[in-house]
């Protein structure tokens, strides 16, 4: 496996495509922060502080935002990525936490469609060697899969019994070595009063065949719903939410009024509402007597952050947003690391300056979707997206050289 080369350039922070600075050097007794350096087709990138991730860097979580930032910046697709360290390829999360334990780490990236024929060959041998360590290792814990001090366990846990019958089942011995109950003595199962016969799963199904299939569930007495209505009429709501209440004694209640018997309750009877009057025919407007059940979550956020609309130029191979982000701290936002000059966001920030995104800054919401960054890291591999942003967050967790 070919090593990786350490650059020329220092590990000073790059910003996108600009060469890496010299830092001035760090005080005396303190140590520089451990930016982690990404190599792409020659060119070294600084991304981030891992010191400022913690736990975060040695979680699957962070290996697969590391693999989706490199899908935005480098274009290179997930199932196309190779990524390398000084020791060989990375594929498992415990790889990736090894590779930046170090100092200085930095990894390698390449596009499987681009890599050389024989750092190809190099890398599929070893991973052919590592996948035979592996199998191995499985083959080893399953040929013992007893617990030490005591025998393996049958294949079914469950044995099958006798009502009213009390069975002592002994522990299995192990290969190799006498049975023994141990100082408690065998195991008591069925102790209690009478059961049916029980038997489990993988038993049944040595028995039977297959296990027993539940008959279809039996049709309502009610019709499956109303005939579709048309385009042009009226739309249907349940009368329950045009009139006072929807049952007697619930007082406008959602939650229907307990009915005897096993019958379920017949469908709410649908019946159109009044359109308001003065409204545009295009622009339908109904009063259903109350307060809607849904809200729009970003009308909140839209008030403390900034939109930001960005989108592709299909046309164009090399079209990306070109930022880089990481989960928050409290794991509900991205935490944007590097912007790329060259990138979308790069000119939207020239375009409109008054709303420019910077490193540091918050993603809120996109799309519509908030409080959740793998739901936000899916909809950003959208060709355009609407994101709220939330300004400064304060210069204690940003690296030095990208503090403002």
């Amino acid at each position: 496996m070919a090593a990786l080369g350490q650059g020329t350039a220092s590990w000073g922070h790059t910003g996108g495509t600009r060469p890496a600075t010299i830092p001035p050097p760090p005080p005396t007794g303190t140590l520089p922060p451990r930016m982690l350096r990404v190599e792409f087709k020659g060119q070294p990138y600084d991304w981030f502080n891992l010191d400022e991730m913690g736990e975060l860097v040695r979680s699957e979580d962070f290996v697969n935002t590391l693999r989706e930032n490199i899908v935005h910046y480098f274009s290179v697709p997930y199932d196309c990525q190779v990524v390398f360290d000084e020791e060989g390829v990375l594929s498992t999360a415990a790889d990736f936490a090894r590779a930046l334990k170090g100092s200085r780490p930095c990894i390698q990236v390449w596009d499987v469609r681009e890599m050389p024929q024989d750092l190809r060959e190099q890398a599929a041998q070893k991973l052919a060697v590592a996948a035979a360590e592996v199998a191995r290792s499985q083959r080893t814990l399953n040929a013992f899969p007893g617990r030490a001090g005591g025998g393996s366990r049958p294949l079914s846990p469950w044995p099958v019994r006798v009502a009213g019958q009390v069975e002592a089942e002994p522990a299995a011995p192990c290969q190799g070595g006498p049975a023994s109950v141990g100082a408690l003595g065998p195991r008591l199962v069925g102790v209690g009063p009478a059961q049916e016969p029980r038997a489990s799963f993988a038993d049944r199904l040595a028995v039977g065949g297959t296990p027993p299939v539940p008959p279809p569930l039996a049709a309502g007495p009610y019709p499956a719903g109303p005939h579709p209505l048309a385009m042009s009429a009226r739309p249907m709501m349940p009368a329950g939410l045009v009139g006072p209440s929807l049952l007697p004694g619930t007082a406008g209640s959602w939650v229907p009024a307990v009915m005897g018997g096993s019958v379920p309750p017949p469908p709410m009877p649908m019946e159109p509402v009044s359109v308001l009057p003065g409204s545009a025919p295009g622009l339908r407007q109904y009063d259903v007597g109350m307060r809607p059940p849904w809200q729009d979550p970003s009308l909140a956020l839209s008030k403390e952050c900034m939109e930001v609309t960005l989108t592709k130029d299909l046309s164009d191979a090399n079209s990306r947003f070109g930022f880089a982000n990481v989960p928050s701290v409290d794991g509900r936002h991205l935490l944007v690391t590097w912007v790329d000059v060259n990138g979308l966001l790069a000119r939207w920030n020239r375009s409109y300056p008054e709303r420019g995104v910077r490193e540091g800054d918050l993603i809120c919401a996109v799309n519509g979707a908030m409080d959740d960054v793998e739901a936000m890291r899916l909809q950003l591999q959208h060709d355009a997206v609407r994101m709220l942003v939330r300004k400064g967050i304060g210069p204690g967790l940003l690296p030095p050289e990208g503090r403002a």
